[in-house]
């Protein structure tokens, strides 16, 4: 049926992110108008695209691109292609890639386009690295194209960020879950202490950091009681500060979006999005009924939640959540059936924020 390539096993397999920053996460789709037309026995070279994949949301910055998706097609078989960019890159690239495949079911008209008659999508995930002093293309995924009737291809793209002083902060992380005398504040969420250090709070977020050092009460306290958040995110929101991992977002993901927001934490709120951006259906309904509770969700990451259901509204429009969303977000569920009755156009979300031009940086006062 299908199969998947993996790259660099020995940093990819585990999908540890640790020091990744987000760089962009953006989907491509091969519709079945296309794929009808793909030619069974002649080769068929980027028949679709190339879909280039930038590092910034102003495609026309020089050296922008990070790498190509290719759609090729040989013996029988339709083959997703990466092809890096050109250099120069100064950092480590990791890309999870997931993979939706709607096969076609022999027993239906191949011509019918109403996507609620296809079956369930298939999914296939993989993940792999693009040293930064790598040029090279490779298989991504492959699929029979007998078979195939239409994919949609996720991507979410991370660069390595160079943290010389690893060992010291796994010591200070250590220290704090032992409850150490080297932590110097306690923060209280609903009667328990999470022990901390000043420093690694701070330098984690300017709110902390004028708490500690401007003229507050908590500037001389041992301890900061922290209200509005259950203690399970908390703890995952200092989980995050002590090590940059991501991978202790579900379940907590509209919590810690909150506390990103109200601590300053860039890179959380980020990696939160970015998490979110790709969830499968069940979950992006769960948050979707929660969503209205926290004001830091944009309409734009709701209109993504909303597609992410349609994408699985078959298999979710005889739950009882569906349900309670019908009757508590009627507006929410009419978007999301729309979505699921066409096919919804590839959206891409941009995370790194695009360099100033020349032009600019001349018109730019000098410092005095």
């Amino acid at each position: 049926m299908s199969e998947a390539t993996r790259g660099d096993d020995r940093t990819c397999s585990t999908l540890i992110k640790k020091r990744m920053k987000p760089i962009i996460a953006t989907e491509c789709s091969l519709p079945w108008d296309v794929v009808r037309m793909v030619p069974y026995h002649d080769r068929a070279d980027d028949f679709l695209g190339p879909f280039l994949v930038h590092n910034y949301d102003d495609e026309t910055q020089p050296n922008s691109e990070l790498f190509r998706i290719r759609f090729t097609c040989h013996g029988g078989r339709i083959k997703i292609l990466v092809k890096s960019g050109q250099l120069p890159r100064t950092k480590d690239l990791l890309v999870e890639a997931h993979m939706l495949t709607t096969l076609r079911n022999l027993e239906d008209n191949d011509d019918s386009f109403n996507p609620l008659t296809w079956p369930l999508p298939l999914e296939y995930r993989s993940s792999f690295t693009i040293p930064a002093t790598s040029v090279s293309s490779w298989k991504l995924f492959s699929v029979l194209q007998s078979q195939l009737r239409c994919l949609t291809l996720r991507l979410k793209v991370y660069a390595k960020e160079p943290y010389p002083a690893d060992s010291l902060i796994d010591f200070l992380n250590s220290s704090r879950r032992s409850d150490s005398p080297f932590t110097d504040i306690r923060l209280q969420v609903d009667g328990q202490d999470f022990p901390a250090h000043k420093a690694v709070l701070s330098v984690n977020s300017c709110v902390f950091m004028a708490m500690f050092t401007s003229d507050f009460k908590e500037k001389t306290s041992d301890t900061v009681v922290i209200e509005g958040v259950s203690k399970k995110a908390f703890g995952r929101f200092l989980d995050y500060l002590y090590t940059d991992l991501d991978t202790g977002l579900e379940g907590c993901e509209l919590e810690l979006l909150d506390l990103s927001e109200r601590y300053q934490v860039e890179r959380l709120k980020k990696a939160c999005e970015m998490y979110m951006w790709d969830l499968d259906g069940p979950s992006a309904l769960r948050i979707l009924m929660e969503a209205h509770k926290c004001p830091v969700v944009t309409a734009a990451m709701t209109n993504r939640l909303c597609q992410l259901v349609a994408a699985s509204w078959r298999s979710l429009g005889d739950s009882d959540e569906w349900r309670a969303l019908q009757a508590g977000n009627p507006v929410a569920a009419g978007f999301i059936q729309a979505f699921a009755a066409v096919a919804t156009p590839p959206v891409t979300k941009h995370f790194n924020t695009r360099p100033p031009s020349e032009e600019a940086s001349r018109k730019r006062p000098s410092s005095p």
